[in-house]
């Protein structure tokens, strides 16, 4: 087992990245993670601070003095940034003394560690984050691979993987990288990003302090790209399996339309409550997949800051190249972005699947409510044929039928009884009522005639 190794000024720097404001936020959801952001630091002068935070900017720097102090007489900073819609923020806590070149031990960095997770609230970026540890080799001939092993046990009881894609250097100093990328495990693990930047035991002090202030400036921009990439590819992913759901409902809708068509007896009000069904499931559909289509601009705007970023980045190392954060670009061109693309591509079938549902629907309600209707209006037309048959023929029917009523069955005296008068009437209204229903029947029955149509 290696001896523990020691470094000079050994320091964790924890990059925060919170969404200030995403796709559709209402202003109580943007001040909530504001609210959440702010909670990160010590209470400070709220009003001058969120007054900077309402400038317009990729990139503005939140405190007046720029860098806040650690508490408790503690070696390091705050520095919190916003980059356009993304609410940055840098921890620095260093193991050694302001100013002192005393080695130590590596694994006091530990307690750095578990400051930092309590002082951002226990909740990590929802962006993502990223823990830099930097500091001096103590020794000269102190071994390079197994000082940056030893720095990742602060984080990690995951297996070390050597790999030299992930390791390169800038200006005097060496790079690691340990990511998903590199180290699949990390996926879900809560130390998922880790850079380690460690300086040779020759390197002036004023060497590493450019260096590392050099760092700080690009890298703080940089890592807000490499996490945002990320996120927005988990995010399409969850848009994505809600997409798919959303599809089997709408596979299921079309599957079941030609049973509901077919029917004799279509169930009008059933198919309306279909229809309603179905326009629910559109909107919340074409929400989604606008969604994704957002998704899919996002990651190729980010894609290209991250390029851009990333040539910013070599432009501060002359001489070499930092190829330590080039596959993850190369990664995320190859399957992040087309994956989104092919996803949405995809989405969209389903969604010009749905429209034509819902016209088909629309257009068989329509069709079954003009048959309705032209019944209604047949129905109307014989019936009223018939009342009028019956009211025109009334006055001729009563004299017809008192004749008939007085043959039948003659009064008993005279004059006529109000009672046989009553009869009368009765037997008038009677007999109208069946011309009437006679009237009806045959113009129901002419209307029945091919010619008719």
């Amino acid at each position: 087992m290696a001896s523990e190794l020691s470094l000079i000024y050994p320091t964790i720097d924890l990059f925060l990245y919170d969404l200030r404001d995403g796709l559709g936020d209402s202003q109580e959801a943007i001040d909530r993670k504001r609210e959440t952001f702010w909670r990160r630091l010590p209470n400070g002068d709220r009003a001058l601070v969120e007054k900077e935070e309402e400038k317009e900017g990729s990139f503005i720097e939140l405190l007046p003095k720029k860098y806040q102090p650690l508490p408790d007489n503690k070696n390091g900073f705050y520095y919190p940034v916003k980059l356009n819609d993304t609410l940055a923020l840098q921890i620095d806590y260093s193991a050694n003394l302001q100013g002192s070149t005393q080695p130590c031990k590596i694994k006091t960095l530990a307690e750095n560690k578990k400051f930092i997770i309590s002082d951002r609230q226990g909740k990590p970026g929802t962006l993502g984050e990223t823990w830099l540890i930097w500091g001096q080799l103590a020794e000269i001939d102190q071994n390079l691979e197994e000082t940056a092993k030893q720095c990742y046990a602060v984080f990690s009881n995951e297996p070390w993987q050597s790999d030299l894609n992930n390791r390169s250097q800038f200006k005097q100093a060496e790079l690691f990288e340990i990511s998903p990328f590199s180290t699949p495990s990390l996926n879900s693990h809560p130390f998922n990003h880790i850079v380690i930047c460690l300086f040779p035991a020759n390197c002036s002090p004023q060497e590493v302090k450019t260096t590392i202030q050099t760092l700080y400036r690009e890298l703080i921009k940089f890592f807000s790209y490499y996490h945002k990439i990320h996120w927005i590819y988990n995010q399409s992913s969850h848009v994505k399996k809600d997409l798919k759901n959303a599809s089997r409902q709408i596979q299921e809708t079309v599957k079941n339309l030609p049973d509901r068509v077919l029917q004799k007896s279509v169930d009008l009000q059933k198919l309306q409550q279909n229809l309603t069904s179905t326009l629910t499931l559109f909107s919340v559909y074409a929400s989604s997949l606008s969604t994704l289509e957002e998704y899919k601009y996002a990651i190729a705007v980010n894609l290209d800051n991250y390029d851009k970023s990333l040539q910013r980045l070599n432009l501060t190392n002359p001489g070499k190249t930092s190829s330590l954060f080039e596959p993850f670009r190369d990664y995320a061109r190859e399957k992040y972005q087309p994956q989104i693309t092919t996803d949405y591509n995809s989405a969209s079938a389903s969604l010009t699947l749905l429209e034509n549902t819902i016209k088909t629907i629309e257009g068989i309600i329509q069709l079954e409510q003009t048959k309705r209707d032209r019944h209604l209006n047949k129905t109307i037309f014989v019936v009223s044929a018939g009342i009028g048959t019956a009211s025109a023929s009334a006055s001729s029917v009563a004299n017809f039928a008192e004749d008939i009523m007085m043959n039948i069955h003659p009064p008993q005296q005279q004059p006529l009884t109000t009672g046989y008068l009553l009869q009368i009437y009765l037997f008038a209204l009677l007999l109208s009522l069946f011309v009437g229903f006679i009237s009806s029947v045959i113009m129901g029955l002419l209307m029945q005639f091919p010619w008719r149509k």
